[in-house]
C-alpha cells in the first residue's frame, strides 16, 4: 500500500517537532510557551550552573569535575576560563555592581567570590539547616547587587536571601518541586525562575518563593538556568548530556 502525500507531511511535521538543532537530539516540547530554538554540544565536563554575562554577549558556567569557571559564547563555545579553588562547583552568578563572579562549592557548603581576572575576593559559608549540612545548588543576584539568592537542593528545599555582606536575611521553604537545581533572577519583573532536575520543571516565583507560573521540560539532569528577559531567551544546561538548550518564551 502506498503512502499518501498527506501522511508524508504529517510524518515530517512530527520529526521536526521532536528533533533538536544538533542532529538527532530529541526534546519533547511539553509546554507550548517555550519554543526550543537551539541545542549546542558543550566541550565542558558535567556543566552545572549558568549565568548571563552583564554584556549579554556571553554565558558563564562551572564544571563539577574541574575547578574552573567557563566563559562561553551564546552558542556554547568556550572563550575563556578562570580558576576557582573549589572541590565541587555547582552554581555561578555575576554581580552587576562590580562584575565579580560567585561560584558555589557544594561539598564545602560555601560560596566563593572571584574577580574577572580569577583572583579570589572572599569565601562565605552558608549556614546548615536544622543541623543538616547545606546542599546548595543555585545562586543568582538582583539587578543592584544587594540581594543574593541561594537555593538548597533538597532536605529541605530552601530559598535563602543574603545581603551583599552575606548576612542571612530570610529563608523560605519551597514545596512545588522534588528538588531545586538552578536559579535565575529576572530584573524586569523582580521574579525568580527556579529549575528542578527531578521534576523537570521551571517555576517562576516571587521573591519569597511563592509560585506564579510553571513550565514543563523534558531535559535530563537540567542543572543551570539563566535568562535574557529583554530578548525573552531562556538558557538551560544539562549536566549529563553536556548540552546548552536555548528557548524563546512566547507568553
Amino acid at each position: 500500500m502506498g503512502i499518501s502525500v498527506k501522511n508524508i507531511v504529517v510524518i515530517l511535521l512530527m520529526l521536526i517537532l521532536t528533533t533538536g538543532c544538533n542532529g538527532g537530539d530529541k526534546v519533547t516540547k511539553l509546554d507550548e510557551r517555550l519554543q526550543l530554538l537551539a541545542v549546542y554540544k558543550l566541550n565542558i565536563m558535567e556543566p552545572s550552573g549558568l549565568a548571563l554575562d552583564r554584556t549579554r554577549q556571553y554565558l558563564w558556567t562551572v564544571s563539577d569535575q574541574r575547578d574552573l569557571l567557563y566563559k562561553m559564547s551564546l552558542d556554547g563555545v568556550i572563550v575563556d576560563s578562570l580558576r576557582c579553588d573549589g572541590k565541587d562547583l555547582e552554581g555561578v552568578a555575576q554581580n552587576p555592581a562590580d562584575h565579580s563572579l560567585y561560584a558555589i562549592d557544594e561539598r564545602e557548603g560555601e560560596i566563593i567570590q572571584i574577580d574577572t581576572t580569577g583572583d579570589e575576593i572572599g569565601r562565605y559559608e552558608v549556614p546548615p539547616t536544622n543541623n543538616i549540612p547545606s546542599s546548595i545548588e543555585g545562586i543568582s543576584i538582583n539587578g543592584t547587587g544587594d540581594r543574593i539568592y541561594v537555593l538548597n537542593e533538597r532536605d529541605p528545599r530552601l530559598l535563602m536571601v543574603f545581603d551583599e555582606q552575606f548576612s542571612l536575611l530570610n529563608r523560605y521553604e519551597l514545596n512545588f518541586s522534588e528538588d531545586c537545581s538552578g536559579l535565575a533572577f529576572d530584573e524586569t519583573t523582580d521574579c525568580l525562575w527556579i529549575l528542578s532536575d527531578a521534576s523537570r520543571t521551571i517555576t517562576r516565583c516571587d521573591l519569597r518563593g511563592e509560585p506564579l507560573s510553571r513550565f514543563q521540560l523534558d531535559i535530563k539532569e537540567a542543572e543551570g538556568i539563566t535568562l535574557d528577559p529583554e530578548q525573552k531567551f531562556i538558557y538551560i544546561v544539562s549536566d549529563s548530556r553536556e548540552k546548552l538548550y536555548v528557548y524563546l518564551l512566547t507568553e
